[in-house]
């Protein structure tokens, strides 16, 4: 690990560099981001709406279709 470089990172970004080697200093570092400031974090959602038209269109358009091929074949030369 290049603590060197990681350290410049946090400081550039006005962050903190930890560096824990065993247990207590893992729960040292805990405690500190336990107590640091807190923000508040906002969430922002967007719906996705699916479509389900499409085969009731295709089945409209089809019985339209043999409804026209119908009417201009097979039902015509039926006497009324």
């Amino acid at each position: 690990i290049d603590e060197t470089t990681l350290q410049q990172i946090a400081q550039r970004s006005g962050g903190r560099y930890f560096h824990a080697t065993d247990e207590s200093g893992l729960r040292e570092v805990v405690e500190e981001i336990g107590r640091l400031e807190r923000s508040e974090v906002s969430e922002i959602r967007y719906l996705e709406y699916e479509h389900h038209f499409a085969p009731f269109v295709a089945a409209a358009l089809a019985a339209l279709a043999l409804a026209a091929l119908l009417q201009a074949s097979w039902l015509r030369r039926l006497p009324a």
